[in-house]
């Protein structure tokens, strides 16, 4: 007489509490930075605050020798705007020296703050120009002739247009130039240039002024990105090289029992995860090299998002990936320990051990193990994986003595039963029909003794 009774098997709620509080505090600290990590990410910020400290104060240098040929009214406020917007930069990356032990946390809020700060300064700049424009028609109006006059204005306007333009495209990346638009504005010049020849002067200065104020804006807004963008780049790339570090650090890590409490062996965290750490290193990697290729080229707000998102995502992938490993390679243990507590259990009815092993020698697969009696009855017990602490168990007998089936189903509730007195809960035992199985091929001798789940 045959039979097939399959139920699941649990762990006590107390023991799901305590690997609860464990995987907790697992988390935390399989996130946390070694002081060595935490001491380079340090030194990394400082030298690259003070490098672009260092840029920002040269680029001011050469724009002060620009400005010293330019008109007069002109060179005044550009001089005062050159000073308020160095001013506001060296003031973000002071606040983000202040705030470095924290690992660029607060990077994006310094930033938010940053930029509302330079956009009331912008509209200052611009009430300024007005007033200044005045200052300029009224010198002009010292020469004598209407046309003298126009020439000379437009022969200035020009020259600080040119000066202007030669610093924009020396002074700043391409890819930023490109992107706020500088050639555009200068097609507007072209314009007011044919006008100039054409004799259509007072356009042309209207345009020249124009085009004028335009760069300046455009000069004003590439300084301000390219430091804020700089900022929020170095911050994301220095983060994710943190993590790429946490994830060298975490392939191998150490497995924990019922209780939550680690153990002196070691597992690999990509074989229990399915190469899950692996995958995150490499888009952790891909990010960080897309950011150094191209970051330049997205947005403030753009890279703000990634931080505020991408990041973290990442950081509880890993953390999630850590945990995930320890509870299979647990699991993984506690199918083997199922397994020899129910051999136990058969052998108080008269069976003896012939062999058990993971399926294709597989550690987080099922354990299939084989017992048989004098009479030629034998027994296949198999352990699947099943949900977070729960395994499936298959009992499938073939007796060869004068059973009936109550005495059948007994045994079979005996070998249920006797797991409950290990801690363990059973669910509702089911009858399977016509079930069938192989077990695996390559045979191995089972023993009561506890082995290793852990494969390194």
């Amino acid at each position: 007489m045959s039979g097939h009774k399959r139920a699941t098997i649990t762990i006590t709620q107390e023991e799901y509490h305590r690997l609860y509080e464990a995987e907790k505090r697992n988390y935390y600290e399989a996130l946390a930075i070694s002081n060595e990590s935490y001491e380079h990410s340090l030194e990394s910020t400082m030298a690259y605050v003070q490098r672009s400290v260092d840029k920002l104060t040269s680029r001011k240098v050469d724009y002060e020798s620009v400005l010293s040929s330019f008109q007069k009214d002109l060179r005044e406020v550009e001089r005062s705007v050159n000073q308020s917007i160095v001013d506001q930069h060296l003031d973000l990356y002071n606040k983000v020296m202040d705030y470095s032990e924290n690992i660029w946390q607060d990077t994006g809020l310094l930033i938010k703050d940053h930029i509302e700060t330079v956009k009331e300064m912008m509209d200052e700049q611009n009430e300024q120009y007005d007033s200044q424009m005045q200052n300029v028609s009224n010198r002009l109006l010292a020469i004598e002739s209407k046309e003298d006059r126009l020439i000379a204005s437009l022969n200035e306007w020009m020259k600080d247009i040119q000066l202007l333009t030669n610093y924009i495209y020396s002074e700043y990346p391409p890819e930023l130039v490109e992107e706020f638009q500088v050639a555009q504005v200068l097609r507007q010049a072209r314009l007011a240039e044919r006008n100039f020849e054409d004799g259509f002067y007072e356009a042309a200065i209207t345009i020249f002024q124009q085009v004028f104020f335009q760069l300046s804006n455009l000069r004003t807004e590439i300084e301000t990105q390219l430091n804020q963008r700089s900022l929020l780049i170095h911050s994301m790339t220095d983060q994710l090289s943190l993590l790429m570090q946490r994830c060298v650090d975490l392939q191998k890590i150490h497995p924990i029992d019922l209780s939550g409490e680690e153990l002196d062996e070691w597992i690999d965290v990509d074989y229990w995860t399915g190469q899950a750490l692996r995958q995150l290193f490499e888009e952790v990697k891909a990010l960080r090299t897309e950011l150094h290729r191209a970051g330049l080229l997205r947005p403030v707000n753009q890279l703000q998002q990634l931080s505020d998102e991408k990041l973290p995502e990442f950081t509880d992938r890993l953390g999630w990936i850590v945990n995930e490993a320890r509870r299979n390679a647990l699991n993984s243990q506690l199918r083997f320990n199922i397994a020899q507590l129910v051999l136990l259990a058969v052998m108080s009815q008269g069976f003896k051990p012939q062999q058990g092993a993971y399926d294709e020698d597989d550690y987080r697969q099922g354990y299939i193990a084989k017992a048989a009696s004098a009479d030629g009855s034998e027994i296949i017990i198999k352990v699947d994986p099943g949900e977070n602490f729960e395994n499936d168990l298959h009992l499938m007998a073939n007796y060869r003595g004068l059973l009936n089936e109550a005495e059948v189903k007994h045994r079979s509730l005996e070998v249920f039963q006797s797991l409950q007195a290990f801690g363990l809960n059973v669910g509702q035992v089911e009858q399977v029909a016509n079930a069938q199985h192989r077990p695996n091929s390559r045979k191995h001798p089972t023993t009561v003794q506890k082995q290793q789940s852990a494969r390194n």
